[in-house]
């Protein structure tokens, strides 16, 4: 199977983000995927359905352009699912169902004896999603993340003293 492309059948301008649209690439034993993409705040969330065949099954499901996390919903048939660093190498502390990858790391979705797989996957482009970071935390006053935690943290903990 090639590599599966989505579609962009809105026509939205080409300058927003929308994730890496190439889903799965070096398939074996897969017979067809299925997917959803929406793109919300600079991350593009992929819905996925895909239908595997008989026997051992793999793909390369991280993506080339952008960090992408990768998480099983169900995996349907007696078998067994796991994401792998190497094609052929099962993970040694057991099988892992959700994985992040930086762009361009090599992950592997491997599974034997499943017969349909549903999972999501979210891109982030991190020079966006760094940069939205910085302004937000600016425009809050905050100089780093703990600081506005801990803000957070004290607004929510002074609602709950009022409240009880």
């Amino acid at each position: 199977m090639a590599d599966a492309p989505s579609e962009d059948s809105r026509g939205e301008d080409r300058s927003r983000f929308r994730g890496d649209p190439t889903i799965v690439r070096s398939t074996h034993g897969i017979e067809a995927v299925r997917q959803v993409t929406c793109v919300s705040n600079d991350i593009a969330v992929h819905a996925l359905e895909v239908d595997v065949l008989p026997g051992p099954a793999w793909a390369q499901v991280a993506s080339e352009s952008h960090a992408r996390l990768s998480i099983v919903l169900d995996a349907i048939g007696g078998g067994r699912i796991e994401s792998r660093l190497k094609r052929d190498q099962a993970p040694a502390d057991g099988p892992f169902t959700m994985n992040f990858a930086p762009p361009g790391a090599e992950v592997w979705g491997y599974s034997e004896g499943i017969r349909r797989v549903r999972d999501i996957r979210l891109d982030f482009d991190l020079a966006r999603v760094a940069g939205g970071h910085r302004r937000e935390t600016h425009d809050a006053g905050a100089s780093s993340l703990s600081q506005r935690a801990s803000a957070v943290s004290r607004q929510v903990s002074g609602r709950r003293v009022r409240e009880a």
